[in-house]
């Protein structure tokens, strides 16, 4: 499935994923393919995805934002964020 991360300074991430895990107001959020269409509120912490089974990779989110998930595609919009080392 498709992962874009955007910001107000533009886009940060375009790429293809396996499973993405974020900071949603209310918790912990993972989607997989497949996935069932959604709108959730983001809240602070740490977004990580897989591009495959044996790779991830994080991304500190900060500020507030959205997360879109339609047909197999994922949408993070964040206030601000800081890929992790």
């Amino acid at each position: 499935m498709k992962l874009e991360l955007v910001t107000p300074t533009g886009s940060i991430l375009d790429t293809e994923v396996v499973e993405v895990i974020v900071p949603a107001s209310d918790g912990l959020m993972g989607v997989l393919e497949g996935h069932a269409d959604l709108l959730a509120a983001l809240g602070d912490g740490r977004m990580t995805y897989k591009a495959d089974a044996s790779s991830s990779a994080e991304i500190d989110l900060a500020g507030g934002g959205f997360l879109q998930v339609d047909n197999n595609k994922v949408y993070v919009l964040a206030e601000k964020a800081v890929p992790v080392k």
